[in-house]
């Protein structure tokens, strides 16, 4: 008999070489960083009216354990580049107010969830906007998440990361529709990250548990178009970010694209409905009132 390896044989070879590669590469913790925000400065402009969204963008992911089955495991914050898949749900609250839920939707790392209100300082909301309607609007939210990140390399460590992140938001928007149905939009935005958690490993070789803490600042600018299609509306939208944290820092342009779906999310109740519309008729009445006794005081 040669000495040639049988097929089982060398498909254990192949195994087992494969397991320390991913024995080296370990389990990093991580925390994305959205950069494209698709952020319209119109509000909805009628109570119960909202839209879900769905779509691509690109962002940044921060590093901060390298590896939490390491020996010796530090917190050692670095950028790249990453994606998220954002989910939106918004409603209208006040002719000029909105409220939206986001989930990011993060391809690597942790995503915050936000909840962000935003209020719409200038222009026709979205369902009276025309061309030529100039739209500025402010928003401002927040987030928070939680949760154990459990690793293990081929050897016999293990480690269970808990973590919890809060970010806040903010940003100015300003849009101006050259058609009564696409509207060019951008404004510039800043987040503010915060975390802090502990990697705890078990096993054969543990290191003593790390305890970790930090933050991150990320800002930018960002412009898109908005096409509307009836109650569908295509955004595509180009931003640039800078972000830092804890000493490191990265910059870039990223892109996204994203589908919303209009339409009434919320519908009052029959009493309700004919309450709000009855005194919209007596306001009107009297107004109308008004309107006559002054036209009779000007005639005499």
């Amino acid at each position: 008999m040669g000495a040639c390896s049988t097929y089982p044989e060398l498909m254990k070879k192949l195994l087992v070489a494969a397991a320390s590669i991913a024995s080296l590469s370990g389990c990093a913790l991580s925390l994305n960083m959205p950069t494209v925000r698709f952020e319209s400065p119109e509000a909805q402009g009628t109570l119960g009216h909202g839209y879900v969204a769905l779509g691509a963008a690109g962002g940044n992911d921060l590093t901060i354990i390298p590896d939490t089955t390491a020996s010796n495991p530090t917190e050692q914050t670095s950028f790249s580049g990453s994606g998220n898949i954002p989910v939106m749900v918004g409603l209208g609250i006040l002719d000029r107010l909105d409220i939206e839920g986001r989930l990011q939707g993060a391809l690597n790392g942790t995503s915050v969830p936000l909840l962000t209100a935003k209020y719409e300082l200038i222009g026709a909301p979205r369902s009276r906007a025309k061309t030529g309607n100039f739209a500025l609007a402010a928003t401002l939210g927040g987030g928070a998440a939680s949760e154990t990140q459990n690793d293990g390399n081929l050897g016999s460590t293990s480690a269970a990361t808990d973590v919890h992140f809060w970010e806040f938001d903010s940003s100015l928007i300003a849009g101006y529709r050259i058609a009564d149905n696409v509207m060019i939009y951008g404004g510039p935005f800043y987040s503010h990250y915060g975390f802090h958690g502990t990697d705890t490993q078990s096993g054969g070789g543990a290191a003593a548990p790390l305890i970790f803490a930090g933050t991150a600042n990320q800002s930018g600018i960002n412009v898109g178009q908005a096409m509307d299609m009836g109650p569908v509306e295509i955004k595509a939208e180009l931003a640039y970010a800078y972000a830092t944290s804890e000493g490191a820092n990265n910059s870039g342009v990223s892109v996204g694209a994203l589908i919303t779906f209009f339409g009434k999310l919320v519908k009052l109740p029959a009493h309700e409905f004919d309450r709000l519309t009855g005194l919209h008729l007596q306001m009107r009445d009297v107004l109308h009132v008004q309107e006559l006794e002054k036209a009779i005081r000007t005639l005499s």
